[in-house]
């Protein structure tokens, strides 16, 4: 499951991010995880085009108003982040049920 999506913003670069691992504003990229990240509590995307590492931290994601979307692609990234939201509540309800057996 992914997403395409054309790059609108690509300002705000933090210092440890190289260029080479910025997203470039008229570019596009293929969205394929989507998580709610704090203490924004917005929506932002992990691209394949770019791979954040720790060395990076704690910039991992993109945030979802970087990007606009064809209408396939804003049906496809609805899609995307429904089913990673729900898999993320999947998992953070098992951990915290082996936390508490």
């Amino acid at each position: 499951m992914e997403a395409i999506a054309l790059c609108i913003d690509d300002t705000g670069k933090p210092k440890n991010i190289p260029k080479d691992r910025w997203l470039r504003k008229g570019s596009l990229y293929t969205i394929i995880y989507a998580t709610l990240v704090m203490p924004q509590d917005r929506i932002a995307f992990y691209v394949a085009e770019i791979d954040l590492t720790e060395d990076h931290h704690p910039y991992q994601y993109f945030l979802s108003d970087r990007f606009a979307f064809s209408e396939q692609g804003l049906i496809d990234v609805g899609e995307l982040i429904d089913f990673c939201l729900q898999t993320n509540h999947i998992v953070e309800s098992f951990l915290a049920e082996i936390q508490s057996a």
